[in-house]
């Protein structure tokens, strides 16, 4: 399971400006391995025009865990509204990170890796 402190309330769906978008400008040179959940990915990291790095995972042939990703970011975010709902929640800043998965085709996804966040299972 992954929780994770934001520090920002949750956004609110609203057009962005043009200017505030940023454009895919190249894809990293790097592919390490990955290992998750008991299996290996390849790790691609995307460069934004404004040099800001998004590091994805590539998930082929999908596992039955890996199809239930799609589920578990439903219940994070069914999660994180109660926690907006509850007072010392709000004040604490907790939150469950909710991944984005982008389905590339029926056997690959991406789905988004910070690097800044870890499993509890990696932790002991």
């Amino acid at each position: 399971m992954l929780i994770a402190l934001v520090t920002h309330l949750p956004l609110i769906l609203q057009e962005v400006a043009p200017d505030h978008t940023v454009k895919l400008d190249r894809v990293g040179a790097d592919v390490p391995i990955v290992r998750r959940h008991g299996s290996s990915h390849r790790r691609i990291t995307m460069i934004g025009s404004d040099g800001s790095l998004s590091h994805f995972l590539v998930q082929t042939s999908l596992t039955p865990s890996a199809r239930s990703d799609e589920r578990m970011v439903q219940l994070f975010r069914v999660l994180n509204r109660l926690f907006d709902k509850n007072k010392e929640s709000r004040r604490r800043h907790l939150a469950f990170n909710t991944p984005i998965i982008i389905p590339v085709w029926p056997q690959v996804t991406l789905s988004n890796f910070s690097l800044c966040f870890h499993y509890s299972c990696v932790v002991y």
